[in-house]
């Protein structure tokens, strides 16, 4: 079995899980992140994403509206979730120009919830934009940067500037060449939609659907963060609550076929060469309890 990928933000997200509690009496304690697409433009078109060619995966001028938002925060409100909310997606989230009213939304909904994340390329993060972001509840920016170090100083004297503490940020430095993965260890393919490099699709269980959900931002339920072709949805939010999507029959034929067969034989997962098992673990042994019962 090829060794799990490993870097310095995949052990800082290690930790981040770790202090997620597991409930064996509690099937929602399994879901850990909440992955939140809530545009579908990008200000970049890096050679490892998709939207590198337009004609696979273009710019689109949509974006998660304020109800869809309540929704969801309303669904994971009902349940007390406390574990992460990131908004990354497809996408870059500030991009959404009512991205504050967003953060403030899950902010307000959830009170007790001291992990509301947003991945961003930093392209439009101005000192006032940054200021709105954390005065709105937002407790932690990911910054991933992808033109070197001088880069990072920028960023750094930014923090400084608007007195930003080094809890409220992290630093992902996707600026190396394809020999290094650009940084990313371990880095996706895209359910085949990209050729990055030269490894097999392991057959082994991917854990995502145990421990993750995608909401696209129309309120689609989607599979995972890799499945760039969004060809299986388990549900919308405006039909059913999230957490009858993320219990529902069709995730549940999803879970198990990973649970007995692992990738082999079910689409897109049949081409998605990512590990699948770097978290996640714990959550995939309590719903293989559960669907036992």
């Amino acid at each position: 079995m090829d060794s799990k990928p490993t870097n310095e933000f995949i052990e800082f997200r290690k930790n981040i899980f770790d202090t997620f509690k597991i409930e064996e009496d509690n099937i929602m304690s399994a879901l850990q992140i909440i992955d939140v697409n809530v545009t579908e433009i990008c200000t970049r078109k890096c050679v490892f994403c998709p939207r590198v060619d337009k004609n696979i995966y273009p710019n689109r001028n949509l974006h998660m509206s304020l109800e869809t938002c309540e929704k969801l925060a309303n669904d994971l409100a009902d349940f007390d979730y406390k574990n992460q909310v990131v908004f990354a997606g497809f996408s870059e989230p500030l991009a959404n120009k009512k991205i504050f009213e967003i953060v403030k939304t899950f902010r307000d909904k959830l009170k007790h919830n001291n992990n509301i994340s947003i991945t961003t390329n930093g392209d439009l993060l101005k000192d006032d934009t940054l200021k709105r972001l954390l005065d709105n509840g937002l407790n932690l920016l990911k910054m991933s940067l992808y033109d070197g170090p001088e880069q990072e100083e920028r960023f750094l004297e930014q923090f400084d500037r608007c007195n930003v503490r080094p809890d409220q940020y992290v630093i992902k430095r996707f600026w190396y060449g394809p020999e290094e993965e650009y940084g990313m260890s371990g880095i996706s393919n895209r359910v085949g939609m990209m050729k990055l490099n030269d490894r097999e699709v392991p057959i082994r269980p991917c854990y995502m659907s145990f421990n993750s959900s995608f909401i696209d931002w129309n309120g689609d339920v989607l599979l995972c963060t890799h499945n760039w072709r969004k060809d299986v949805k388990f549900g919308n939010i405006h039909k059913n609550s999230l957490k009858d999507i993320w219990l529902s029959e069709a995730a549940k034929t999803m879970r198990q076929h990973h649970i007995l067969n692992g990738r082999k034989g079910k689409s897109p997962c049949t081409d998605c060469e990512v590990h699948g098992q770097v978290y996640g673990e714990d959550s995939f042994k309590l719903f293989k309890k559960y669907y036992e019962r």
